[in-house]
C-alpha cells in the first residue's frame, strides 16, 4: 500500500512538473510609451536626422575648436572606457548567442589495418586473408534544451545592454564635445 502511495505521489509531481516546464519566463518586453505634451512654451521646428549633424561644431568654421575636439576626442579616458564596453557588450551578446547551440562537439575517428602472422599461436587456417581493417567514427554534441526560454532572455539581455552601452559611449560623447565648446 506505501509504495502505491509513493508511486502516485511521484506521478502527480512528475505530472506538475512536466506542465510547468512548458512555460516561458513571461511576456516579451515592449517599450512604454510616454506621455508627451502636445505643445510647448518655447517650440523648435522639426529637425530631421540629416540637419543634426554629429560634427555639430563644424558649423562654427573654427580650426581651433576642430583642433581642441580632435584632441579631446582621442585623449579622454572616460570616453575610451565607454568604447571598450561597447566591445565587451559585443562579447557578451556573442556568448549568450552561442549558449543556444551545443556546448560540447567531439568527432572522432580511427582506422586500423591488422596483419596477422602465421606464426601466431592461435592463427586459424580458416582466414583466406591475413590483414583486415576496422574503422570507426563518432560524433559526440550536448547541449542543454531552452525549456524556459533562459538562453533566448539572455540573447534579450544582452542585447539590450549593447544598446545601453552604445547610448552611454554617445552620451559621453556629446557631453564631452558640449563642454570643449563650451569652455572654448
Amino acid at each position: 500500500m506505501q509504495l502505491g502511495k509513493l508511486f502516485r505521489h511521484a506521478a502527480i509531481g512528475a505530472a506538475i512538473l512536466s506542465v510547468t516546464a512548458c512555460t516561458t519566463l513571461g511576456p516579451d518586453f515592449e517599450t512604454p510609451a510616454a506621455e508627451v505634451a502636445d505643445s510647448w512654451v518655447e517650440q523648435t521646428p522639426d529637425l530631421s536626422a540629416q540637419q543634426l549633424s554629429e560634427n555639430w561644431w563644424k558649423v562654427f568654421d573654427d580650426p581651433v575648436l576642430d583642433r581642441l575636439i580632435d584632441s579631446a576626442y582621442h585623449q579622454n579616458l572616460p570616453l575610451q572606457v565607454a568604447g571598450l564596453r561597447i566591445l565587451q557588450a559585443r562579447a557578451q551578446l556573442g556568448i549568450a548567442i552561442g549558449q543556444q547551440y551545443p556546448q560540447q562537439q567531439q568527432v572522432n575517428g580511427s582506422l586500423t589495418r591488422v596483419g596477422l602472422s602465421e606464426n601466431a599461436p592461435n592463427f586459424n587456417q580458416a582466414f583466406t586473408d591475413d590483414t583486415y581493417t576496422q574503422s570507426a567514427i563518432g560524433l559526440d554534441a550536448a547541449w542543454e534544451l531552452d525549456f524556459w526560454g533562459r538562453f533566448r532572455r539572455g540573447v534579450e539581455s544582452a542585447s539590450a545592454n549593447l544598446g545601453a552601452s552604445v547610448a552611454d559611449y554617445d552620451s559621453a560623447l556629446v557631453s564631452l564635445t558640449s563642454e570643449v565648446a563650451r569652455t572654448y
